[in-house]
């Protein structure tokens, strides 16, 4: 997909009714040769957003506007995408997706790194803000776009494959265990996953659901002058979740430094690493809790999410393979699953 030059950009500002561009920024944020993302950030007023794959149309990006208004009306600062001079939002130009929105100019939460004493606040911040979300919009406006995280039910960067993207992150896994010659370990996994994903198949389909954002990581998290939260921005992946597995996700985006970090890794125990894994989730779960009122039902739910996401959430994955494949590391690695899924199978696949 070609870049723009400042005459394509003037002539898509054209036909807003918009004046030529004097100063942009192309950040991209492609997420392979099939799934192109060029995002032009327009004299920090507006964005064009252009993409190869086919996942808006002009009916979504209408949705999103009814998402980003329960968002603005919530207190979340959110971008609204904008119709050109014909009241169309979405333009194909050459097989290429585009649309324009508003721009936040305010700093974003990804300027805050790991060791930054006001991480954890902000971490906490952030989850305290879905669940508040998800319990004041519980069932509004549902779309039949499913968010990044949902399983079962496919995303629409998901369709393209036509699987579930931890469905598939658990093959990754399965196979790096094999490659370690962990054979036996490999096969646990695989059963583990299915037998968390039979038991969830049967209360699915009737949980809760929420519309949300879909991808609050920090590089889409505005902040205020004083540090707090302010707005979200980039909705691409929004969408229809159930309540209990979008929250199972969020409350471990960002707090996964004891699997990911090489130098926290290498210095504990497995037995540790574990332990920093369960007080991450009970902590995590509480805070949920005082924000969003959970049936007994869900909150069973989101546990065995959560064990999904602990076996096949993307960031765990990618750690888990990368210790694998390190002699020092693939040891204690291998320890680390072993604990995990003998918790997982105690907790919720053996009969009581």
């Amino acid at each position: 997909m070609k870049k723009y030059t400042k005459e394509d950009l003037d002539q898509v500002l054209a036909s807003y009714g918009l004046p030529a561009v004097e100063n942009f920024e192309m950040i991209d944020s492609s997420q392979g040769d099939e799934d192109v993302r060029h995002n032009y950030i327009l004299d920090k007023k507006y964005v064009l957003r252009v993409n190869s794959a086919p996942v808006f149309t002009e009916q979504r990006l209408r949705e999103l506007n009814l998402l980003i208004r329960r968002c603005n009306e919530f207190g979340l600062k959110a971008p609204y995408f904008l119709p050109d001079r014909a009241g169309n939002y979405l333009h194909v130009i050459d097989g290429v997706y585009g649309y324009l929105s508003e721009y936040l100019d305010y700093p974003v939460a990804g300027q805050v790194k790991e060791g930054d004493e006001r991480r954890p606040a902000l971490l906490r911040e952030r989850l305290a803000l879905v669940a508040g979300f998800a319990q004041k919009y519980k069932g509004v406006g549902l779309t039949g776009t499913m968010s990044m995280y949902s399983l079962f039910e496919l995303s629409p960067y998901d369709q393209l494959s036509g699987m579930d993207e931890k469905q598939e992150n658990l093959g990754e896994l399965a196979a790096a265990l094999r490659l370690a010659g962990r054979e036996a370990l490999a096969e646990r996994y695989e059963q583990l996953n299915g037998g968390l994903r039979e038991k969830l198949k049967a209360v699915h389909w009737k949980l809760p659901r929420c519309v949300f954002q879909g991808d609050e990581n920090f590089s889409n998290v505005c902040l205020d002058e004083t540090g707090h939260i302010v707005g979200l921005f980039d909705f691409n992946m929004a969408g229809t979740d159930v309540i209990a597995n979008y929250l199972a996700n969020v409350i471990f985006l960002g707090r996964v430094n004891y699997v990911d970090d090489p130098a926290l890794f290498a210095a504990e125990s497995a037995q540790a690493l574990y332990d920093r894994v369960a007080a991450s989730f009970a902590e995590g779960l509480a805070l949920v809790r005082e924000h969003y009122a959970f049936t007994r039902e869900e909150e069973l739910a989101c546990r065995m999410y959560a064990g999904i996401v602990l076996i096949s959430g993307w960031v765990f994955v990618s750690a888990y393979r990368r210790h694998l494949e390190k002699p020092e590391t693939a040891g204690k690695a291998a320890a680390l699953l072993s604990l995990l899924a003998e918790k997982l199978e105690e907790q919720f696949l053996q009969e009581k």
